[in-house]
């Protein structure tokens, strides 16, 4: 699986385009951008879905994260 996804932080003043390669019901892997650091939480944005997150790993390349319910 290979979807074009927007991460979002900082309350939508920072967008991040990353590709979705993985999703469950409890998370999603994203590839984005070579030594792009993602925030503790946000909301991904792909497949017209918007889902809040929190970061669970990240290397140089890859993030894996949980999906949370909204505040």
């Amino acid at each position: 699986m290979k979807l074009p996804a927007t991460v979002v932080l900082d309350d939508g003043r920072v967008r991040i385009h990353a590709t979705l390669e993985d999703l469950s019901a409890e998370g999603l892997r994203v590839q984005v951008p070579h030594q792009t650091e993602i925030s503790d939480g946000g909301y991904v944005l792909f497949a017209r879905r918007m889902e809040p997150f929190r970061v669970v790993w990240q290397t140089a390349d890859r993030a894996g994260l949980i999906l949370t319910k909204p505040d």
